[in-house]
């Protein structure tokens, strides 16, 4: 870098030499001040650079273990206590129809000879009727925290010089390794379940038979819709539905609370940690009528007569439902930490980290704190004539944990309400008779299907518990 002083031409020449001379001595000065930073950088730079040479010829590696561990962690959240409730929907259905069926035509029976029908009836029948509803199934679980254990065992390796030379820079690499048996296991937490219905129901149909004369009748039933529980398992044993529970609640098969406890734990390239499970926890068949009624806390019979004349006769049915669903829970952990090294020295150093960024963190004192994997160098004073004396300590900064539990569910079945039929005899030589049905008003089927897979929790947090770890100290002799 160059100063230059400006004065005027005339001035200049007028200036005695005395007077420019220590002018240009102050701007000598200043130039080499202004430099001396950046050089002494570059020689700090070229200075490391040649240790490096020479210590890739006069190494030694020192190796150490740190067995990271942590229990009694909570699977849903951060510390011990976290617990987790969900609702999952199996399914939940509605309708509102309407239809009609059937005839009545007015026959002549005996004609009048001066013409025109003297006396006619009227023969056939007819049915109208409306139905509309809801239905649904689905799941409530609390779950306790359960419990979270990480082990993280890693081989560090520091690569140092087998001696330094006071006054002189002296530099020591790292690297770590996750050892083979690192793993994350799990306990299924205790907690409950609810099996939780909606049910809701109306219908009414009317019926007219005509057999020469007429009779019709029409009926209505409604069933206010009502939500609540049909039942609760809060232990991990699986639970079989009996026959008795098929008549009185329409369940058939099983269920249980989730298995949440994970498989063979994964290492990954970045050193974190997966392991995952699943399992089934619920395969049930359905008949929604029974439990329907238990919602409602009512009686009622799912067929009806409907009187009519002259022998016609005719009914209805409600509703009838068959469905069959399966759920299986899925839980995904990734363990994610930063291992940090720190060198703990009997005296304050000058020093200098170089860290994975590529950039140089510089410092003076007695302890040094970089992440795995960073070189370090410290200039030892000229004055050091003995043995230095090196503890280093591993602590986990950051342990995120990421999980993700999900459930799948798989439903299929078909509902049918309001279905109506009549019946009127024949009349000799004026009506074969006639049979009429309605319905189902309302009929649809699901063919058995895997609904989109519900995240029942998808978060990260720091997993707490791991504690410092001190290891065997390491020497450094002067030459």
């Amino acid at each position: 870098m160059r100063v230059k002083i400006p004065f005027p031409d005339r001035l200049l020449t007028r200036v005695p030499a005395i007077i420019l001379g220590p002018a240009l001595m102050v701007g000598a000065l200043l130039a080499i001040g202004a430099v001396n930073p950046l050089e002494r950088a570059a020689a700090q730079t070229r200075e490391q650079d040649a240790l490096d040479r020479r210590l890739e010829r006069n190494v030694r590696t020192i190796t150490r273990t740190a067995s990271f561990h942590t229990d009694g962690q909570s699977l849903w959240g951060r510390g011990a206590g976290q617990e987790l409730a969900s609702d999952i929907p199996f399914f939940d259905l509605s309708w509102d129809e309407s239809g009609s069926a059937g005839e009545i035509s007015s026959v002549c029976m005996f004609p009048d000879l001066r013409g025109g029908c003297a006396t006619s009836g009227d023969f056939g029948a007819r049915l109208h009727g409306a139905t509309g509803g809801r239905v649904g199934l689905g799941a409530h679980y609390k779950l306790g925290a359960g419990e979270l254990t990480i082990d993280y065992p890693v081989q560090i390796e520091m690569l140092a010089p087998a001696s330094f030379t006071p006054g002189k820079w002296a530099t020591i690499k790292s690297a770590l390794d996750v050892l083979p048996d690192a793993r994350i296991t799990t306990a299924t937490p205790d907690g409950h379940i609810d099996l939780n219905g909606v049910f809701g129901f109306s219908a009414n149909a009317g019926a007219k038979g005509c057999l020469v004369s007429c009779g019709e009748s029409s009926t209505s039933v409604h069933i206010p819709t009502s939500t609540g529980r049909l039942f609760r398992i809060n232990s991990t044993d699986v639970h079989d539905f009996t026959e008795i529970a098929l008549q009185e609640l329409g369940l058939s098969g099983s269920v249980q609370l989730p298995d949440l406890s994970v498989g063979q734990t994964t290492v990954n390239p970045d050193g974190s940690l997966s392991a995952s499970g699943s399992g089934e926890y619920a395969g049930l068949g359905i008949s929604a009528i029974e439990w329907g009624l238990k919602l409602a806390g009512i009686e009622l019979p799912l067929n009806y007569d409907l009187p009519t004349c002259c022998g016609a006769s005719a009914g209805y049915t409600t509703f009838d439902s068959t469905f069959s669903t399966a759920a299986e829970a899925s839980l995904a952990l990734r363990f994610t930490p930063e291992v940090t090294l720190s060198l703990t020295l009997p005296r304050a150093l000058e020093y200098v980290v170089h860290t994975h960024e590529g950039s140089r963190e510089t410092g003076r004192g007695k302890t040094i704190v970089f992440s795995a994997g960073e070189r370090v160098g410290l200039r030892v004073p000229a004055d050091q004539t003995t043995q230095l004396r090196i503890v280093p300590t591993a602590r986990i900064d950051r342990p995120t944990l990421l999980n993700r539990t999900t459930t799948d569910i798989s439903f299929g079945g078909e509902v049918e309400a309001l279905e109506a039929h009549a019946s009127v005899p024949p009349f000799p030589l004026f009506f074969p008779g006639i049979d009429v049905t309605l319905g189902p008003v309302y009929k649809q089927a699901y063919p058995l299907t895997n609904l989109p897979t519900i995240d029942v929790l998808s978060d990260k947090w720091p997993v707490e518990g791991f504690a410092a770890i001190a290891m065997a100290p390491f020497f450094l002799e002067p030459d």
